[in-house]
């Protein structure tokens, strides 16, 4: 008896003493993180993202184990621009969990933004040692390597990459950038082409139309340019960084990680991305337009058409989403539907250029044709620099039989955009019809220079010119 009475009060001394030690170590500053500074909150209009740093600090500076409070306080920091906070948390975190690979790796993204390529390659050394399967960091670390003039390191750096991943479109991409350094521009095409096709023509194609012009095969990148369509770039999906945006309040942030993810062909991320920006800022019209946006891309029709309308619910003068609301239901068959869209948004945004152009097809349809003329030519009046108003005041006009009018407005479409294939072609065709040849040999001339106006169309007009002068353009 008197045994067991002993234990249970040693047990209940050993409770105490631990009680008081853990209230004792929670309220003393913690040694490693207490130099940790708090960042100027007070532009943040965020109650929700200053209330979680200020715990999150309070956890890291005062804790039992500041370890898990650093990490939130770090992800915190990052994901919402802190980033001279989070890099004093990332040098903590990697000397505290020097086993965490995400550390080095968060850092090196931060740092390399300013130009630190040094230290953000030995950064990036370090977190793939730490986890070499994370393809992300190799990239990042190779291209690193390029950037620093480092080309063999960068070559060995892109080839482990293919090793893991043999059809790797950033790693082949990378080496081609090498061997263009190296004057093999043969090799760099061979490289492109895979990158490429690797990549269903989102990485690489760009270079590669440049690579066949420095080989003097000018019609390869013809037929590239004609085929596809240019300066648009996947950038790199990297899962350890998309993760931070758990804890982003950044609204603008989380819809260009949306764009990105939706061009990537993440919808479902993108989706993700909006929606939580939305919950953050649910009064803004520009978010529930891009999350109509991403939604109508995954065919998700009905959803868009929400978002849309209410976009223009919050924003009534937002001539965009009207447009989109009416392109919608008049190509879903819902003519009465679109017709009562298009003349609300007109109402609401009667100096809309994309809206008079619209409504001026429905004067048109109706047989007013002065008011269409008079519309469109207010829309040219607003954007005077874009080509489809006055595209379709050519063809308004064409149509009716006042072909020089026509003419006159596909030329001023053109004056607007120096490429514009329909006015190029129109015009060309007139000028052969008319047996203009100077005007006809201008026009071909301009017309082989353009890759995206299609080979039949070239044949067909070619075809025509010879009939009309007898020769070949």
């Amino acid at each position: 008896m008197n045994t067991k009475r002993y234990t249970l009060s040693a047990f209940a001394i050993l409770v105490v003493i631990g009680l008081v030690a853990f209230t004792l170590l929670n309220n003393r500053p913690n040694a490693i993180a207490s130099t940790l500074s708090l960042p100027a909150l007070s532009a943040s209009k965020n109650e929700v993202l200053k209330s979680r740093i200020l715990k999150a600090h309070l956890k890291a500076t005062h804790g039992f184990s500041s370890i898990g409070a650093l990490a939130e306080l770090s992800r915190l920091y990052h994901a919402n621009g802190f980033l001279s906070n989070a890099t004093d948390c990332y040098e903590i975190l990697i000397e505290q969990d020097p086993d965490n690979p995400k550390w080095p790796h968060y850092l090196a993204r931060i740092i390399s933004g300013y130009g630190m390529l040094d230290r953000a390659i030995e950064l990036h050394r370090s977190a793939i040692e730490l986890d070499p399967s994370y393809i992300p960091t190799r990239i990042q670390f190779a291209n690193a390597l390029l950037k620093s003039n480092r080309f063999e390191e960068a070559e060995n750096a892109f080839n482990n990459v293919l090793f893991i991943d043999s059809n790797n479109a950033y790693a082949l991409l990378g080496i081609a950038r090498i061997q263009i350094e190296r004057n093999d521009w043969t090799g760099a095409k061979a490289l492109l082409k895979n990158a490429v096709a690797a990549s269903l023509n989102q990485i690489g194609i760009d270079l590669l139309s440049t690579v066949h012009e420095r080989l003097d095969e000018r019609a390869a990148a013809d037929q590239l340019r004609r085929d596809h369509s240019f300066g648009a770039y996947r950038d790199l999906a990297d899962p350890w960084m998309d993760a931070l945006f758990s804890d982003s309040y950044d609204t603008f942030a989380l819809s260009t990680a949306a764009g990105m993810a939706s061009f990537r062909g993440e919808s479902a991320n993108a989706l993700k991305l909006l929606e939580r920006a939305v919950s953050i800022e649910p009064s803004d019209p520009m978010l529930h337009f891009q999350l109509g946006g991403i939604s109508q891309s995954a065919g998700e029709i009905d959803d868009a058409l929400s978002h849309y309308q209410r976009s223009v619910q919050l924003k009534p003068d937002f001539s965009d989403g009207w447009h989109y609301i009416f392109q919608i239901q008049r190509d879903g068959g819902n003519a009465v539907a679109a017709q009562r869209t298009l003349e609300k948004g007109f109402k609401n945004c009667p100096s809309s250029p994309a809206l008079l152009i619209e409504m001026a097809d429905q004067m048109n349809r109706q047989g007013r044709f002065t008011k269409a003329v008079e519309m469109l030519r207010k829309s040219i009046e607003l954007k005077p620099n874009e080509a489809q108003a006055y595209l379709n005041l050519g063809r308004l006009y064409i149509t009716s039989g006042q072909v020089e009018s026509g003419i006159t407005a596909m030329k001023e479409a053109l004056h607007a955009e120096p490429g514009n294939s329909l006015a190029l072609t129109t015009l060309a065709f007139h000028a052969i019809s008319s047996t203009d040849r100077p005007q006809a040999d201008h026009y071909m001339a301009r017309i082989r220079k353009q890759p995206k106006i299609k080979i039949e169309e070239l044949q067909q007009l070619t075809s025509l010119y010879q009939t009309a002068f007898e020769s070949n353009p």
